[in-house]
């Protein structure tokens, strides 16, 4: 017997070429049972023709493509204003050098993923999205697409949790949510939006909204309906958020920046399919391997 699922792609943005092999084949041998094209996306010639055979060989990875995918800075953000510029922020200075603009660029990639160039999630229902040195250790027990589309759930993620450390924010989250706050107070009134989420309300009408911000749950490795990027609440959101220049600026990545549209327009916020907490996935299970991911080759782009 045959069983269908919806259409669905796996992507992953990789310049980790120590720790992709490993973690491509957790997913083929524990997350993969409709057998759905992984994509792998990466910037520059890092890739090149015999190591990706190597790789498609080692992991019997026939639904496997590897797609190069060009990066450039925006024009609205001057080299000065780039997040690693700015020294006000232990963060950056013990850090985050400019070595790393790879990260924004990746940042940008993720928040943009829907037809950027060189890429088919376009073509698919669902996509799910994961990082280069994560990896799975047990089986899934249901396939994460077919499931939230039987439920007519539109955003999930495997990881749904208040991101702290010892009970309080981690200094680099300060940093890099850096005016976030602000920027969605100014967008809900400017849109006139009321939060549909209970969590992200109560938030912002609490006594100490800006700090109680940082206590919100944040999502990662997400499955999306595709079609969430064709709406017109995706689109507007999106438009801003590259306008405001913030992923430059300031590193907001795309964990704030999806969980914040979950929270903003779904009643559930992010639907927390429960992977990590339960055991199955684990986020960074092969960073030992290679943990600061590699920067891009040309940093003046």
């Amino acid at each position: 017997m045959t069983i269908k699922y919806p259409s669905t792609c796996i992507q992953i943005l990789s310049s980790r070429r120590r720790t992709l092999p490993f973690c491509l084949r957790t997913i083929n041998k524990y997350a993969n049972p409709g057998k759905y094209p992984i994509f792998i996306h990466y910037f520059d010639d890092i890739y090149k023709s015999k190591l990706r055979k190597i790789i498609i060989k080692a992991i019997a990875g026939r639904n496997l493509k590897f797609m190069k995918v060009p990066y450039s800075s925006p024009k609205n953000v001057s080299e000065d204003e780039m997040f690693f510029n700015r020294k006000e922020f232990d963060y950056v200075r013990n850090s985050f050098p400019r070595e790393r603009k790879g990260y924004l660029h990746m940042c940008n990639f993720i928040n943009n993923i829907y037809k950027y160039k060189n890429t088919e999630v376009h073509k698919f229902d669902y996509l799910r999205v994961y990082d280069d040195e994560c990896g799975y250790l047990t089986d899934i027990p249901f396939e994460p697409a077919k499931f939230i589309s039987e439920r007519g759930i539109e955003f999930a993620a495997q990881f749904y949790e208040k991101r702290l450390k010892n009970g309080a924010p981690h200094s680099g989250h300060l940093a890099t949510r850096t005016n976030l706050f602000d920027f969605l107070l100014y967008y809900l009134e400017k849109n006139k939006i009321v939060p549909k989420s209970k969590e992200l309300f109560d938030c912002i009408n609490s006594d100490n909204p800006k700090w109680n911000f940082h206590f919100l749950k944040w999502a990662d490795t997400y499955v999306i309906k595709t079609s969430v990027f064709k709406s017109k609440n995706w689109k507007d959101w999106i438009t801003a958020i590259n306008a405001s220049g913030g992923t430059y600026k300031y590193r907001w990545g795309d964990n704030e920046i999806y969980t914040l549209f979950g929270l903003m327009n779904y009643e559930y916020g992010v639907y927390d399919l429960g992977f990590v907490k339960k055991g199955i996935h684990h986020q960074s299970k092969f960073r030992a391997l290679q943990d600061i991911a590699p920067s891009i080759k040309e940093l003046n782009k």
